[in-house]
């Protein structure tokens, strides 16, 4: 039947004081039932009301339920009501109403205010049929009508407190949400509640006065469950009208996910900003140095042997922004789930090789010594041998960045019954304890960090696991520096495959033809076009879909080496379009996107090779460099 009245008028303004789930609650009772607004206008029945007067709850809003009344005794029962009303205070009333069947009975009125700040809202009230006088039911007391409305409030603690700080009553939601049975709770000090620094600061009592002061005190803070477990809620206490002595009720409803949530959404929105901000501060980094080498590098009165120094600069500022780069694409790759290891047999010690001399040949840390200590045994492991070498390249970039050029790295491998474990150790600035799990989240930075994203841990943790291993962080201290340890499953150990004596390396020969340079960046296409016309290979470029189309029909380049991201038609459209009538053109994808998902596409477009921005040139160059193309082509030396 509640779906069949809606409250109307000022209904909405009811909510506070009789919410729609007890409105629910209500319309199943036995007993009739109806809400009242300030004025007397009745705006609600629930469906034991219909038995009551025979007829529809929507005859009966607003003054039509008055029709039942005695008409030479309405108008002293409705000034009745409205007198009770004005004093705002529970009351008991009793009138003649007419049923259903045309016969006058004594319908006894249970009716309780609904508050709000400004004093009752409306009201509520309860009505039954008084059969006779022998049989009349005794109407519900205060205490009988709140208990029962009370206790079906689960989702809410309700329960009154003295002017003592005592708990009077308890109500099943509270002992749901606190934890505590009403036997272990009434009588006790309301304080037991709070937290410690919440009882220091005196919050419980200036509670009771602000809500003695102005009607209402709301608030939201941290309570204590019975077992010490802490819990964020919403309360708002009231002084319980006409009491003597002054009681309070208190109504507290438990909000600890919905704060949760929002602290970690407040911390996910700090760490973008600071992330954001830090991002920009490490692309400016390299290009700073970039920057001022472009400027030498144009005056014409700068020296030789500067203008090599400077270019050795920038190549390494350049590997910087490189590898930061493809930190970031790693980092989105492992979250959406799309790293994909190639396993093969790995013998770490050379990974670990590998990866210091990568580090070492930076510009910064050439002449810093990193003593390696390595079994004279291979030691296997089962593993993407280009992501273990990223794994330790990281933890030695870490080490750099926490160490000054006159404090220590080391490197241990040790083998185990069933594992390995890989340890990069250093004498810098090391870690609080708090941050030794903490380090390993995405963007978390160390004690003393002004540079770097704090990603580079976050890829050699998730690394790791993908490889059935973890890693782990030691540090006595600030200042005692830090111990990254990866472990990994232990493979079973093999003979390597020998490989064949070294072969000369030839100087590159290129084909004779035409090579199609498609790219949207105007100076990037200009640039790489001079740098092949350099080495004697003919050039032609396109900045868009279509246009590279057109000039490939009408040149029938040798190579087109296109961008995917183009205005118009993208590069696997113009692949397409091109193969289905030059098909002896080789075409070599040059994209930022470098995926699985990218190369897939790319390979069923049409394309031979793809490569991730940006290219090296040698890399670039030996894919034109053809040996097995038939004697019979030209070639360019």
């Amino acid at each position: 039947m509640a779906q069949d009245n809606p409250l109307s008028g000022n209904a909405a303004d009811l909510n506070a004081g009789f919410s729609p789930a007890l409105r629910e609650l209500a319309d199943e009772w036995e007993t009739g039932a109806w809400i009242a607004d300030r004025e007397g206008n009745r705006i609600w029945f629930n469906k034991a009301w219909s038995g009551i007067s025979g007829r529809d709850p929507s005859e009966e809003l607003n003054d039509g339920w008055t029709s039942g009344l005695p008409p030479d005794d309405k108008v002293a029962c409705l000034h009745k009501f409205r007198t009770a009303f004005e004093r705002g205070v529970s009351f008991y009333i009793e009138h003649p109403l007419r049923d259903k069947e045309g016969i006058y009975r004594r319908i006894s009125n249970h009716v309780v205010p609904l508050p709000s700040l400004n004093g009752p809202e409306g009201f509520f009230g309860t009505a039954v049929i008084l059969e006779d006088d022998q049989n009349k039911q005794r109407p519900p007391s205060d205490s009988d009508f709140e208990r029962e409305l009370i206790e079906s409030a689960v989702d809410f603690a309700i329960f009154t407190i003295c002017e003592e700080l005592k708990v009077v009553s308890w109500s099943a939601g509270a002992e749901r949400i606190f934890g505590y049975h009403e036997d272990e709770i009434v009588g006790q000090s309301f304080e037991i509640l709070f937290t410690p620094e919440d009882r220091a600061a005196e919050i419980p009592g200036r509670e009771l006065v602000a809500a003695a002061r102005d009607g209402r005190s709301s608030d939201e803070r941290w309570h204590l469950k019975k077992d010490g477990t802490r819990f964020f809620a919403s309360g708002t206490v009231s002084p319980v009208k006409g009491s003597r002595p002054v009681k309070f009720v208190k109504i507290a409803r438990d909000l600890t996910s919905r704060k949760l949530m929002e602290d970690a959404l407040s911390e996910t929105d700090r760490r973008k900003n600071e992330f954001i901000a830090t991002l920009a501060h490490e692309l400016r980094n390299p290009l700073a140095p970039i920057r001022t080498g472009i400027e030498l590098l144009n005056r014409p009165d700068t020296p030789e042997e500067v203008r090599k120094r400077v270019l050795g600069i920038m190549e390494g500022q350049m590997n910087t922004m490189v590898h930061l780069i493809d930190d970031l694409l790693e980092v989105s790759r492992i979250t959406q789930g799309k790293i994909v290891l190639k396993a093969e047999r790995v013998d770490l010690s050379e990974v670990v090789r590998s990866a210091v001399a990568a580090c070492q040949n930076t510009a910064d840390q050439r002449r810093r010594e990193i003593p390696v200590h390595l079994p004279a045994e291979p030691i296997w492991v089962q593993g993407d041998v280009v992501r273990l070498e990223q794994c330790v390249v990281n933890l030695l970039l870490n080490a750099f960045k926490f160490t000054s050029p006159d404090e220590e790295i080391e490197i241990f491998l040790h083998a185990r019954d069933e594992s390995v474990e890989l340890t990069v150790a250093d004498t810098g600035a090391g870690l609080r304890s708090e941050e030794l799990d903490s380090i390993f989240e995405l963007f978390s930075q160390g004690s003393g960090s002004d540079n770097g994203l704090g990603i580079g841990l976050a890829v050699v943790k998730s690394l790791t696991e993908l490889h059935g291993g973890s890693v782990s962080a030691e540090s006595a201290g600030l200042g005692l520096g830090s111990k990254f340890t990866i472990r990994l499953p232990r493979a079973d150990s093999y003979l390597p495959v020998l490989q064949p004596p070294d072969v000369p390396v030839e100087p590159p020969v290129f084909i004779a033809g035409t090579v199609l340079v498609v790219d949207d960046n105007l100076d990037a296409a200009e640039l790489l076009k001079t740098a092949l016309e350099a080495r004697g290979i003919s050039v032609i470029t396109a900045s868009d879909g279509l246009t590279a189309v057109s000039k490939a029909i009408e040149f029938r380049p040798r190579f087109c080496i296109c961008d995917i991201g183009l205005p118009g038609i993208d590069g696997y459209e113009v692949a397409r379009r091109v193969l289905e009538q030059s098909p002896q053109t080789t075409f070599i994808a040059v994209s930022g996107w470098g995926g699985g998902q990218d190369r897939s596409r790319s390979q069923e477009a049409g394309f031979t090779h793809h490569l991730v921005k940006p290219v090296k040139l040698d890399e670039l160059l030996s894919l034109l460099a053809d040996s097995e193309v038939l004697g019979s082509v030209p070639r360019i030396t």
